[in-house]
């Protein structure tokens, strides 16, 4: 996939069966967390990828020599981040506070 889309780093994502991270090197996976209570899924993904790539910035891991626990923990990071938006009516992204709240 990376070879037929020329680019170093893939992430793709399947809904309520998580998301992957695929690098040359690593294909990370990540469940989804549970959202209790449940809202709707309006912008899940845009929060998801949004989070992600706030987290890949923020540890200088938009390289294709980023260390895996980097790409993992921001795939946690937008997992998690969309959790937290669907636990809610509408799209209510959260702060980057609040996910470092959860993750603790």
């Amino acid at each position: 996939m990376l070879e037929y889309m020329k680019n170093s780093m893939v992430v793709l994502t399947l809904g309520e069966n998580g998301a992957h991270f695929i690098t040359e090197k690593v294909n990370i996976r990540q469940e989804v967390f549970s959202a209790v209570p449940m809202g709707d899924t309006v912008g899940a993904g845009d929060t998801f990828f949004s989070a992600l790539l706030a987290q890949l910035l923020r540890d200088n891991a938009l390289t294709p020599a980023a260390k895996q626990e980097d790409l993992a923990y921001a795939l946690k990071f937008g997992a998690l981040a969309a959790a937290i938006n669907v636990s809610k009516i509408g799209c209510q992204p959260p702060t980057h506070q609040a996910v470092l709240s959860k993750l603790a």
